[in-house]
C-alpha cells in the first residue's frame, strides 16, 4: 500500500479483485491526463479497466456549442474519444464547472444561460448525448447533473432525464440527486419519484453511488461541489 487514503494501482486491483469486481471504470479524465491514466490502468492488476473523458465542461465544445455548431461539437467530442483511448464520455455538472471557474456561481437550472454564451446545461447534454448515440458507444453519455447534494436537486435531475427522452442516459450516484425540499430549505427524500421515472423509461439506467457513514475523502470534477 502507498498510502492510508490512495493505495497503489497493484493494490487497487487486488482489493477489487477481493471484492469480486471483474470490471472498474475510471470514471472521470480530463484528456490532458489521458496518457497518465493508461498507464495507471496498465498498471492494475487482476481486473479489465477503462476510463470515461470528461467533455462537458471543455471550452472548445462550449465554444462550438455557443456558436450554434453543433455538427463540429459532436465531431470535436469523436476525437478526443479517439485520441485519447476513452471507453466513453462523462458530463459533470454540465457548464456549471466553467461557470464556477469564471464567475464563481453556479448553475441553477438545465436552461441557464453560461454567462455571456449562448449556451446552456441543456445544449450540452444534447449534444454529448446525441454523439455517444451516432458513436454506438458501449456506454451512454454518463452524467453528474448539475446541483449535486442540494435539497430540491429532484427537479434538476428530472429535468436532466427528460431533456434527453428518447436516448439512452445513465445518471450516477443518484442518491446525491435525489433530494426533495422539507419545505424550509432542508433535505427530504425523493428517491421514490427517481424510481418511478426510472422504472417508466427503458433507455435510463442508474447507480446509487456508495454511501459513507462518515468522514470521507473526496475527489470530483465539480468544481463548486469541492
Amino acid at each position: 500500500d502507498t498510502g492510508a487514503l490512495v493505495p497503489s494501482t497493484f493494490v487497487t486491483g487486488h482489493r477489487y479483485a477481493a471484492l469480486g469486481y471483474t470490471t472498474a471504470i475510471e470514471a472521470a479524465i480530463a484528456p490532458s491526463g489521458a496518457r497518465q491514466c493508461h498507464l495507471e490502468l496498465e498498471d492494475t492488476p487482476n481486473i479489465d479497466r477503462g476510463f470515461l473523458l470528461l467533455l462537458a465542461n471543455n471550452e472548445v465544445i462550449l465554444d462550438l456549442i455557443s456558436r450554434n455548431e453543433r455538427q463540429a461539437a459532436k465531431d470535436t467530442a469523436a476525437a478526443l474519444l479517439a485520441r485519447t483511448g476513452a471507453f466513453g464520455m462523462k458530463a459533470v455538472n454540465p457548464g456549471g464547472v466553467a461557470l464556477w471557474k469564471s464567475e464563481a456561481r453556479r448553475v441553477e437550472g438545465i436552461d441557464d444561460r453560461l454567462g455571456g454564451r449562448n449556451v446552456t446545461p441543456r445544449a450540452i447534454l444534447e449534444v454529448l448525448s446525441e454523439a455517444a448515440e451516432e458513436l454506438r458507444l458501449p456506454h451512454p453519455l454518463h452524467i453528474h447533473a448539475n446541483r449535486l447534494g442540494v435539497p430540491g436537486n429532484i427537479e434538476t435531475t428530472l429535468a436532466t432525464s427528460r431533456a434527453l427522452a428518447g436516448r439512452r442516459r445513465h445518471l450516477t450516484h443518484a442518491q446525491f440527486h435525489a433530494y426533495g425540499d422539507d419545505g424550509s430549505g432542508g433535505y427530504a427524500s425523493a428517491a421514490t419519484r427517481l424510481a418511478e421515472h426510472l422504472n417508466a423509461d427503458p433507455r435510463l439506467t442508474l447507480d446509487v453511488g456508495q454511501v459513507m457513514f462518515e468522514e470521507a475523502l473526496t475527489l470530483s470534477a465539480d468544481l463548486a461541489l469541492e
